[in-house]
């Protein structure tokens, strides 16, 4: 027998209700769920307030109270910094794997909180971008960059405060072409072509989705209106960036 051994233990991080009167079914308050980027916000609890009309505004005023005082005060800003990141990537449908760890790259960059206007989104376009890179959905400079309304200079120079590996050309130029090939359900093997073709490709002064465009045209030789409208590159540069490639 192990009297007052305690042989193991099990906190739960769920979502903590609370029935506060015996006459009501539902549950007045509940504590928040732990989230790791706010440690300081994850205790505490909430009211629920249901909307009645001809409520007291002394019972409006203690709801909003009560909803400000949920996060402390030292984190309100990271709230807002991951509230604009949320509903940046809500509308261009990335999943909460990819915002999830957008928010912890930006908050794990020095003096990432001081920032303020297109400094900041440049950040948040940054973390994103490395988040889609990370997590193998890859998204062009200028998705990102539009996304966030920053120029693509300013994103560049966000990306620098990110590890250089995870937004490397090469990776970017695979991305690319795997997006492509998916769009235009390209059989294995010529996806398996072009991927070959891109990695063994030198260093080029265009942009990557320019240089994965006129590798799938060099590639397939043909349905140029087709590459032209999932790329985003005009015929005239996909012909030049072909041009190139035949006399390289």
């Amino acid at each position: 027998m192990c009297c007052g051994t305690i042989l193991g233990s099990h906190i739960d991080e769920g979502a903590e209700w609370r029935m506060y009167e015996s006459t009501d079914a539902d549950p007045s308050r509940t504590g928040g769920v732990t989230n790791e980027l706010l440690p300081g916000s994850s205790f505490g609890s909430m009211m629920m307030r249901k909307r009645v009309p001809g409520q007291s505004e002394e019972t409006k005023t203690i709801a909003k109270l009560s909803s400000w005082s949920f996060s402390s005060h030292g984190e309100r800003s990271w709230m807002g910094i991951f509230d604009a990141i949320q509903v940046c990537c809500a509308r261009v449908g990335l999943p909460k794997a990819i915002i999830m760890d957008a928010c912890a790259l930006f908050k794990a960059v020095e003096d990432a909180r001081k920032t303020r206007g297109e400094t900041r989104r440049a950040l948040m376009a940054g973390a994103v971008f490395t988040a889609c890179r990370q997590n193998n959905a890859t998204r062009t400079h200028e998705e990102v960059a539009n996304l966030f309304h920053v120029s693509i200079r300013a994103l560049c120079k966000g990306l620098s405060r990110f590890t250089t590996e995870a937004s490397s050309v090469l990776n970017t130029q695979l991305g690319i072409a795997e997006r492509i090939c998916a769009d235009m359900t390209l059989g294995d093997e010529d996806r398996d072509k072009i991927m070959m073709m891109i990695t063994d490709l030198p260093e080029m002064e265009h942009t990557p989705k320019t240089i994965v465009a006129g590798v799938v045209y060099h590639i397939l030789a043909a349905r140029l209106s087709e590459i032209t409208k999932v790329s985003g590159v005009s015929a005239v540069s996909i012909r030049k960036m072909m041009d190139k490639l035949r006399h390289r």
